[in-house]
């Protein structure tokens, strides 16, 4: 009987820590493939480890659990998270995150766009809630430098954003054109 604490202990220990991993190890991923206007541009960022990484064309998509891959909610659960990144040579941060959050403002409220420095490079976010599901959204651009910008789009469940926050800004300043 002494021993059924220890054990209970011991199973939830087990079940929580693949949890806490996914968190706190990451992937790097690299592109050497990105071409535009005639420009070579290889680059490379990180992401939790835990995730699932599906590529598009152009773009990035990263999924918090591997059911979003197939099954993407109108509204998503605690835990859950999408994350898109795409590449941009023309825009500056401020104007990416301004003209994808232009798209949805019908269906997402957005705040003002923030102007920051992510390891000294020009960067801008906006923070929005979809008005009937109420699922957060968080857009950030930064500039990689040599022309190239980088913009991550998120969507997380109700109440959930300060909870990625930290983990969508070290996407964004993972963000790197590799020499």
């Amino acid at each position: 009987m002494k021993n059924i604490p220890f054990i209970l202990i011991l199973l939830i220990s087990a079940l929580l820590l693949p949890a806490c991993a996914s968190q706190n190890e990451w992937t790097t991923h690299s592109v050497s493939d990105f071409v535009e206007n005639e420009q070579f541009y290889p680059y490379s960022f990180q992401y939790p480890s835990g995730w699932i990484l599906k590529e598009g064309n152009n773009h990035f998509a990263l999924f918090s659990k591997k059911r979003l891959l197939t099954d993407v909610p109108d509204k998503l659960q605690p835990g859950q998270i999408i994350v898109t990144l795409s590449m941009n040579t023309s825009m500056s941060p401020e104007k990416m995150v301004d003209f994808r959050a232009d798209w949805l403002d019908e269906i997402i409220g957005f705040d003002d766009t923030i102007s920051i420095q992510l390891n000294g490079r020009p960067a801008a976010y906006k923070e929005g809630t979809h008005f009937e599901t109420k699922d957060e959204s968080f857009f950030i651009a930064v500039d990689m430098g040599k022309n190239m910008r980088g913009l991550l789009n998120s969507r997380m469940a109700e109440g959930e954003l300060e909870k990625w926050r930290e983990t969508l800004m070290r996407i964004a300043e993972s963000l790197q054109i590799d020499a």
